[in-house]
């Protein structure tokens, strides 16, 4: 899936000058039934006096990935526990009258639980934030009314076209998929081994065998599961790390990414992304880094998951070049 990366200018008020970028993560959210959930923001300040529709988010934190940061926002704002389906992408814009470049990360994310929200005292007496709920058909008739003011053209111009392409990636399937991290039962188990055992099968990564009872136990476990069947798995571990690297250095806890898998007839349905999302909120509070290394033949696939769509960082390669003979199965010359 290729993520939005859109480029808007300030066209309300006149540009001076720009002096600072707010990094910020913001969400479509959506429950079960298909209803969307917004914040209604009650303002009158320098950008004038407007109640309008925005979506839930605000700045991420120092070293704060914006994936964490849409899970906290979104606690505090709608009080909602999420699972964070996919990144839809990018909207860089502008805020002339504050000098500020706004870089807005969206993500998609389906409702888990209700809770208590837990908003700034800015939020609840400055902005008066309260929450929205509304069809899709509703929400962009009210961000049309935002059109009304300034500012509001601003946001819709901004979160329209996010919102549009929201919708495109719902698919049915994932209304009835559900991510946890369970305990290893013998019966899960088999499970896995049996999936490992079909992965061997597809020949897509050198060397890969199929699992064994040890290679599974001691890991924390996610699974992806229909109604009726397991559909992925994600295992991995917490260890510390042992060579001071420019990356991290000795004894940095970090969460070492074994095997991720997703059966073939439910790829690119953002899976194997709701699986890392809810494993990265479930070790944040014990690592620092989730780590992995890869040994896949389809390079390019990989990297795009990974760097492209979950937003983890190069760190280095081993790479081979056979000088006599043919290329091993599965490669070709560039």
């Amino acid at each position: 899936m290729t993520e939005m990366r859109i480029e808007l200018k300030d066209t309300e008020w006149p540009y001076e000058y720009t002096d600072h970028d707010r990094r910020i993560a913001r969400a479509i959210v959506f429950d079960e039934e298909g209803f969307f959930y917004f914040v209604r923001v009650r303002r009158d300040d320098l950008f004038g006096n407007a109640t309008l529709i925005e979506t839930s988010g605000g700045g991420a934190e120092d070293r704060e990935s914006t994936s964490s940061a849409v899970r906290r926002e979104l606690k505090e704002e709608l009080g909602v526990d999420v699972d964070v389906i996919t990144k839809i992408g990018v909207v860089s814009d502008y805020y002339n009258l504050i000098h500020r470049h706004n870089i807005n990360h969206y993500y998609l994310c389906r409702i888990r639980s209700f809770g208590e929200k837990h908003m700034t005292k800015d939020e609840i007496d400055y902005f008066h934030l309260s929450t929205l709920r509304f069809t899709y058909d509703e929400a962009v008739a009210e961000y049309e009314k935002n059109r009304e003011t300034k500012l509001g053209r601003l946001i819709a111009n901004r979160e329209l076209p996010v919102l549009r392409r929201a919708r495109e990636l719902m698919d049915p399937i994932l209304m009835n998929v559900t991510v946890e991290e369970v305990p290893l039962t013998d019966e899960l188990l088999r499970i896995l081994i049996d999936f490992s055992e079909d992965w061997e099968n597809e020949n897509s990564c050198y060397g890969y065998r199929k699992n064994e009872r040890a290679d599974i136990e001691g890991n924390r476990v996610f699974i992806a599961k229909t109604k009726t069947e397991v559909i992925g798995y994600l295992f991995g571990h917490r260890e510390l790390s042992q060579k001071a690297t420019s990356v991290m250095p000795d004894g940095t806890p970090v969460f070492e990414l074994e095997e991720l898998y997703v059966k073939p007839e439910y790829r690119r349905k953002n899976v194997g992304k709701m699986m890392f999302y809810r494993a990265e909120e479930a070790v944040c509070g014990d690592a620092e880094y989730i780590m992995l290394s890869t040994a896949t033949k389809n390079w390019r696939a990989i990297l795009n998951f990974y760097l492209d769509e979950l937003d983890m960082e190069f760190w280095s390669a081993r790479l081979f070049k056979r000088l006599n003979g043919e290329n091993p199965a599965g490669t070709t010359d560039q």
